[in-house]
């Protein structure tokens, strides 16, 4: 098992950015951080400046940062995160 603080940012494709949003804003509570041309991006909080990103482009397409502890946490991680990087 992966130890983490928190997800700290996802950004993910979708075909359909005007439904992301509607369900980012009404489903998730975000709300709209700076939404710069064919994106929108999203936030919780202040504490940062964007936490959600959705792209127009392929839902296949995703990426994801984690906080982890300390470094050990990160290298106990990483035949787990390496296994699912290979399906």
């Amino acid at each position: 098992m992966i130890k983490l603080l928190d997800v700290s940012y996802a950004r993910l494709g979708t075909r359909d950015l005007d439904g992301a949003t509607k369900f980012a804003t009404d489903y998730l509570g975000l709300e709209i951080s700076h939404p710069p041309e064919g994106r929108g991006v999203f936030q919780v909080g202040r504490e940062r400046e964007h936490t959600l990103c959705y792209f127009e482009g392929s839902p296949q397409d995703h990426v994801a940062a984690f906080e982890v502890g300390s470094r050990s946490d990160l290298e106990d991680a990483q035949p787990s995160l390496s296994a699912s990087a290979m399906r």
